[in-house]
């Protein structure tokens, strides 16, 4: 948990634009560039809302959005996009991924997400989850029994 998500959202993104640099041929051939950019587009500026709002959620309620800080950490958020997925600005990083992905249109971008998807789940989200079960206890496992991870 020493290196923020959003550094690791951002090199993700930096291998993609590397990839598709260097391997050109791994590209999409199913859509057209103008729809790629488009969707991807689109995708992109979902996933930055996403954060957006889920860090407004927790500045509204005065509490951190940093998850290495546990102490500075004052209260659980359930509430805006938290009521759909325990971590929303996890999601929206996934999301601006796939839509810069998709705006690239290389195929290597599929294995950068899910890496980043893997690496959020086993590293980040599950000592997350474990210091806010041992914080806010009881009222934390009845969000987490509620709420899915992701979606």
């Amino acid at each position: 948990m020493r290196i923020p998500p959003p550094v690791w959202s951002l090199t993700g993104l930096a291998i993609m634009v590397a990839a598709d640099h260097w391997w050109p041929a791994s590209s999409l051939a199913w859509a057209s560039p103008s729809l790629q950019h488009s969707v991807g587009g689109l995708l992109v500026a979902l996933g930055l809302a996403f954060d957006g709002l889920a860090a407004l959620e927790f500045l509204r309620r005065r509490t951190s959005i940093t998850p290495w800080s546990i102490h500075t950490t004052s209260a659980l958020v359930t509430t805006g996009l938290n009521r759909l997925s325990r971590n929303p600005m996890y999601l929206g990083m996934v999301i601006w991924l796939a839509g810069a992905g998709l705006w690239l249109g290389n195929l290597l971008a599929l294995p950068i997400i899910a890496g980043f998807i893997i690496l959020m789940s086993a590293t980040q989200i599950a000592a997350e989850e474990a210091m806010l079960e041992a914080k806010f206890g009881q009222a934390y496992l009845d969000y987490k029994a509620r709420v899915r991870r992701w979606i």
